[in-house]
């Protein structure tokens, strides 16, 4: 799981079609400028991982461009704190990224990189990319509900 290069998105590769812009967002103080690019990044990494299953299951890219892709559309999501939340537990980093939507689309391209790691020959790191794309969801779900059940009873 290598983050992307800085400053790099899915529009300066040579197959990528989807712009994602890189954003650091500071969860204690959102304006509505802010989430309404929050919400234009979830859109677009949604459409980069359309594009990306769409490359992996039918396709003359080679696997580890569409898992190099990936990795950059994570590096994207997540922006400037995207090495953090790489290396730190999953209720952390969900905790973190405060977002549900943001953390299942970063799910979901872990698993489309760990796809195309198994398609590389690479069995470990699929592994690897399934279980913290597993514990993501799990924490994700988790902390949902937990967020759930606190406004209910508030």
């Amino acid at each position: 799981m290598t983050g992307p290069a800085k400053g790099k998105s899915l529009a300066e590769l040579p197959s990528g079609q989807v712009l994602i812009s890189e954003a650091y967002f500071d969860v204690r103080s959102r304006s509505s400028n802010s989430e309404d690019y929050l919400l234009r990044l979830i859109k677009e990494a949604a459409a980069a991982l359309r594009l990306l299953r769409h490359k992996l299951m039918g396709t003359a890219d080679a696997p580890e461009a569409v898992r190099d892709q990936a990795a950059i559309a994570i590096g994207a999501l997540l922006g400037a704190r995207a090495p953090i939340l790489e290396r730190i537990d999953a209720e952390s980093a969900v905790r973190l990224v405060a977002d549900y939507e943001q953390v299942m689309l970063w799910a979901a391209l872990l698993e489309v990189e760990g796809d195309a790691a198994l398609r590389a020959g690479d069995p470990a790191g699929a592994e690897a990319l399934g279980d913290r794309a597993r514990t993501l969801r799990v924490a994700g779900e988790s902390a949902r509900k937990s967020d759930d059940e606190a406004r209910w009873t508030s």
